[in-house]
């Protein structure tokens, strides 16, 4: 069913299923202060130092001037924008980052129930399976180890928008014809590609693959046509958020991410078997080798709902989508085995950014959403029972589950937030060291040389001073040297040094003389330029046809009137 078409009366009913799925999903956040995570605190950090890089110029937000203990750290160039795109509002309100992640992750949860709902609309007509849906996707084991333990608003927000992408490829192929229908699924393709880098990447063959499961082989004169107008809200989507994905592919390897272990230990991180049917929902972590703390499991209801498809498959009364539902939650869960390995050492190079081989649970969790309704659908009363009595028991011992902890920070905390919110400082620029990282001053200083240092103005992406300078001086500003950052000394560009002494940050040598200097962190790199450009291009063209598409249908419906 097309959102276009859902009946009021329809939506009233809708209502409290999802409302129930944010009180299962979300009911951690009722709660006086925030949830002790793993990386929630991270994440509220980000939301704060983003607000600040753009009210100091930076559009779009690529550094982090207040991490690393004000030494900046480019978070924002590689890490899904999504989510701190959705704070801003919040965060020039002064709203606390924890009350803002609280409101993201409980409308993302109801989001990404409504969105469960419409795909299977495009599924089946049976409304009591389209309800059973939303309920499975409060069952998602993954979900809720992310939300209560893990913390990651990226991961949170991507699972939501999963279930809108399936959906997209379902109205593009059947609405090929009707460009007007294509804008929605071009704002959630795109905000897929923004929201989690790893699952966007291993998203896109699952739709890829889903759109040939979907796709009516007969209808040979329709084919080109529909796969071409899926090719163009793709493309559309690439191009629009081709202001991030250029320089964080391609500006990386300024960074040391490919050298951190969270990477180069990924064949390490395989969980058992074991793991993945009967870990128990805990807070812990995963650890190098076979014993962890950190649950896998990928739940009870959708182990045996996946077992009772394979006997659909096998009676012939399954569709195409379905065996490809059933086939790709089987691959998902294989591929999480060490049996696996490899197969993952044929495409290490890409995979090791996964960093653990336990996150393709992510997708088992939305990929067992139509599964497991559809199985219902089609299983005899026995089945059916056995499906909801696991469904059941699986939501009631959700509300049992307790935060580990829960803490709370003024904003102030939040914005001169002293880490760099990455696991192992992975973004952190090649030349960059921690030499008297806990020095820092709003000042340069001469590392050679004498003169006087004046501060008119100091912030974390730009900063003026002037100099007065005795002799042939080495000045250094306390401040990461990354892609981007210009200094201008009397209007002339100056050329930034480096030496073990420097330890990566910006600096430069002058002669004696007075100077203005001016430091800011730029756009000016060729990913980002090209980036940018493309994206602001695309953006207006986009706008432009929808509009002109619109005046036209209103045109329309004016005459028809008259």
């Amino acid at each position: 069913m097309h959102l276009s078409r859902l009946q009021k009366k329809e939506f009233s009913w809708l209502i409290l299923p999802i409302l129930i799925a944010v009180f299962l999903l979300g009911r951690v956040y009722f709660h006086a202060g925030f949830p002790y995570t793993h990386d929630g605190e991270n994440h509220l950090a980000r939301f704060a130092n983003y607000a600040i890089a753009v009210r100091e110029g930076q559009i779009p937000p690529r550094f982090a001037p207040n991490l690393l203990n004000h030494y900046g750290y480019p978070a924002f160039d590689f890490n899904y924008p999504l989510a701190n795109i959705l704070s801003l509002p919040f965060s020039f309100l002064r709203i606390n980052p924890e009350v803002t992640f609280k409101i993201l992750a409980c409308l993302g949860v109801a989001l990404g129930a409504y969105g469960s709902y419409l795909w299977l609309g495009e599924l089946t007509h049976n409304r009591q399976t389209k309800i059973l849906g939303i309920f499975v996707f409060a069952a998602n084991l993954y979900l809720v180890n992310t939300i209560f333990f893990r913390g990651s608003i990226g991961e949170i927000l991507a699972i939501c928008l999963l279930p809108w992408a399936f959906w997209s490829v379902d109205v593009v192929l059947s609405s090929f014809n009707k460009v007007h229908k294509f804008i929605l699924p071009i704002i959630i393709f795109s905000a897929l590609a923004l929201s989690h880098n790893i699952t966007f990447v291993l998203s896109v063959p699952l739709l890829f693959t889903y759109a040939l499961a979907r796709t009516e082989w007969h209808e040979r004169e329709k084919i080109l046509k529909k796969w071409g107008s899926l090719a163009l809200v793709g493309l559309a989507a690439a191009g629009l958020t081709l202001w991030f994905w250029l320089p964080a592919l391609l500006e990386k390897s300024a960074t040391v991410v490919d050298q951190v272990g969270v990477n180069s230990e990924f064949l390490t991180q395989f969980p058992s078997l074991a793991q993945l049917l009967w870990s128990p929902q805990r807070f812990g972590f995963s650890y190098l080798g076979s014993i962890d703390s950190l649950s896998f499991g990928l739940g009870f209801l959708q182990v045996v709902a996946l077992i009772m498809g394979g006997w659909i498959l096998l009676s012939k009364k399954s569709t195409r989508v379905f065996l490809w539902l059933w086939l790709m939650l089987v691959i998902v869960c294989l591929t999480q085995l060490e049996i696996t390995k490899p197969l993952w050492l044929l495409v290490f190079p890409i995979a090791k950014y996964i960093q653990f081989p336990w996150r393709l649970g992510l997708f088992w969790g939305v990929l067992s959403i139509p599964l497991v309704a559809l199985t219902w659908e089609k299983l005899p009363r026995l089945g059916k029972s056995i499906i909801l009595l696991l469904l059941i028991w699986q939501l009631i011992a959700l509300t049992r589950l307790k935060a580990v902890d829960y803490f709370h920070h003024d904003l102030t905390d939040y914005i001169f937030f002293s880490q760099s919110t990455s696991t192992l400082n992975e973004n952190r620029a090649q030349t960059f060291t921690y030499l008297n990282l806990g020095d820092w001053q709003p000042a340069p200083h001469l590392l050679t040389g004498s003169g006087q240092i004046t501060v008119q103005a100091w912030r974390g992406s730009n900063r003026s001073y002037t100099l007065q300078l005795q002799t042939q001086s080495l000045i250094v500003e306390p401040t990461m040297n990354f892609l981007g950052w210009q200094t201008t000394a009397n209007g002339q560009r100056v050329k930034y040094l480096n030496s073990d002494e420097i330890g990566g940050r910006i600096a430069y040598s002058l002669p004696a003389g007075s100077y203005q200097v001016h430091s800011q962190f730029t756009q000016w790199t060729w990913p980002r330029m090209i980036g940018n450009g493309a994206s602001t291009t695309i953006s207006v063209v986009i706008l432009i046809l929808f509009g002109r598409l619109g005046y036209l249908g209103f045109k329309r419906r004016q005459h028809d009137q008259n």
